[in-house]
């Protein structure tokens, strides 16, 4: 379940193009089902016994701000930053990590039909 932040920006990461930076998980609303499948796609993939107790983080490469709410996350670009299609430039990863050392990572989109497919795109 959301929690707001007693913060008015505690819920907004300002990202860049040129580097990874943590983004929240989103647990409701929109993408919440899609960050999960990234998740389980990736974990399907391990052959670690211990792989399961592994925690999830997701990163955001691209110069967007994304903000949490009760619906979700929301993508916002940063100076119109687009390409002439229309279409936003960022990439988003999930990484499985043993304390602070990264174990496995892919990145993945998702159709907007909610069809997620993990990619080697990192």
């Amino acid at each position: 379940m959301y929690r707001p932040s007693s913060s008015p920006t505690a819920d907004i990461v300002s990202c860049t193009a040129t580097e990874w930076t943590p983004i929240p998980r989103p647990t409701t609303g929109a993408f919440a089902a899609e960050f999960k499948d990234a998740e389980r796609r990736l974990r399907a993939k391990q052959t670690d016994s211990e792989a399961v107790d592994w925690h999830a983080e997701f990163r955001i490469k691209g110069d967007v701000a994304i903000a949490r709410d009760a619906n979700g996350l929301h993508f916002i670009p940063h100076d119109n930053a687009r390409l002439l299609s229309g279409i936003l430039l960022w990439k988003v990863k999930v990484m499985l990590m043993d304390a602070s050392t990264v174990k496995s990572e892919a990145g993945f989109t998702w159709s907007d039909t909610g069809i997620v497919s993990l990619n080697g795109d990192v």
